[in-house]
């Protein structure tokens, strides 16, 4: 199943190598835009959100939704789209 992750850390100085090597960590990914991730994980996305949240600080947010095949649009690299029109 294919995830988007979305995330605003709003502290100066945040802890991003951690971040990046939890997200890596669930599943197979591509890294699209600057605060946008998706990966392809047998986890719910509850549960991939409270990873993240493990990692961040608590005024940190992040939001997790499942990515269905045709229900989607972009204009993002020709590479992202098909990484997720495969995985959908």
């Amino acid at each position: 199943m294919v995830y988007a992750i979305t995330y605003d850390l709003n502290k100066p100085g945040q802890n991003y190598p951690s971040l990046y090597s939890t997200i890596k960590r669930l599943g197979h990914w591509i890294w699209p835009l600057q605060n946008l991730w998706f990966i392809d994980s047998e986890n719910g996305a509850q549960e991939i959100a409270n990873e993240i949240h493990t990692v961040i600080d608590q005024n940190d947010s992040v939001f997790v939704v499942r990515v269905y095949r045709g229900q989607w649009g972009s204009w993002m690299s020709s590479e992202t789209n098909q990484w997720i029109n495969a995985r959908t």
